[in-house]
């Protein structure tokens, strides 16, 4: 009997700490379920990446024959940052481009031509509205790194060549607010109907320099704004429409991404579609290195090129650069 009484009253605080331990681990799983659900949401698509390109070639003549050629030395570099985050409802990619490339021919008295400088920057951040349908803008920025001067060198030599280019001298800002379809990680497409535009020329020597007087437009893009002045920004409002596309093939082997920008001026000659197109293509051959071609497009019916690379001889062209690098790439 004294057995009996003494397992009903420890069956009671048995009982309870059962109920207890369950409640608790019910709650501590409706807790873990929630903290899961906002790190899935945060870390969903978190994604940060870090590549870098490098391109070197030299050739060393002793003696040479007449009309063999003379010495060369060239380097460029190349580094590519992005971090992107896919939440459920928001989306926000960040991407970094750094291309820079110089050579020298001759001897060591001469110095060092310019054959890249490109410094951009974009940051597109949407709202989901529907299941494919963000509501989104992007502000994407693009200048150059160094001072330039003559026919592309990157010294004056005390003063013997002129400066003709330096950061934001020129430059190019674009405030992109619109609706971005986004059918899954490998596509974006951004159409904006009310788009801002600004070729940015902050140096105001440089913003004088004369282009083409038909078109009242400065030599880096700036438009005259009367009484023979150049203005150092281009202010513009239109419509852009921007598609990107990355793609990999062959067990990822393979990396493919191509980004194609068009953009209307309502305010002036909007049949005039300034365009850009950047296409790159990664060949891995070892797990974080790969072979990377890089070919870029550009037209702006306000931007003069030399063609033929002639500096006396500006107009309108398609500008393209190309380029190959060895790239070294860290995903984290």
């Amino acid at each position: 009997m004294k057995t009996q009484r003494f397992t009903q009253w420890l069956m009671i605080p048995l009982s309870i700490l059962l109920i207890f331990g369950h409640v608790q681990a019910q709650r501590i799983a409706e807790t873990q379920a929630i903290f899961d659900n906002i790190r899935s949401d945060s870390a969903q698509g978190l994604e940060i990446g870090i590549g870098v390109g490098l391109d070197f070639s030299t050739l060393s003549l002793i003696n040479p024959r007449p009309n063999e050629g003379q010495n060369t030395v060239g380097f460029g570099g190349l580094l590519n940052i992005f971090v992107n985050h896919t939440g459920k409802r928001w989306i926000w990619d960040n991407r970094l481009n750094l291309q820079l490339a110089a050579q020298r021919l001759g001897d060591r008295a001469q110095p060092f031509t310019k054959t890249a400088d490109v410094l951009q920057f974009n940051s597109l951040l949407g709202r989901k509205l529907f299941k494919k349908i963000y509501l989104a803008g992007m502000v994407d920025l693009r200048t150059q790194c160094f001072f330039t001067y003559g026919n592309g060198y990157l010294d004056s030599y005390g003063g013997k060549y002129p400066l003709t280019s330096e950061p934001f001298s020129p430059a190019t800002l674009k405030v992109l607010p619109g609706l971005l379809y986004r059918p899954n990680s490998h596509v974006k497409v951004l159409f904006s109907v009310i788009s801002s535009k600004a070729n940015i020329v902050a140096n105001d020597l440089l913003a004088a320099q004369t282009g083409d007087n038909t078109e009242g437009v400065g030599l880096l893009g700036n438009p005259n704004s009367g009484d023979g002045q150049y203005a150092n920004a281009d202010v513009q409002l239109g419509a852009e429409l921007r598609g990107e596309m990355t793609k990999k093939f062959f067990k990822d082997k393979i990396i493919v991404m191509s980004i194609v920008d068009l953009y209307s001026n309502y305010l002036k000659n909007p049949q005039n579609i300034a365009f850009e197109w950047y296409n790159s293509i990664d060949l891995v051959v070892f797990k974080n290195i790969s072979i990377n071609l890089k070919s870029d497009w550009f037209y702006d019916h306000n931007v003069l090129v030399k063609i033929g690379g002639d500096e006396n001889h500006l107009g309108r062209r398609m500008f393209i650069r190309n380029g190959a690098f060895l790239k070294f790439n860290t995903l984290f």
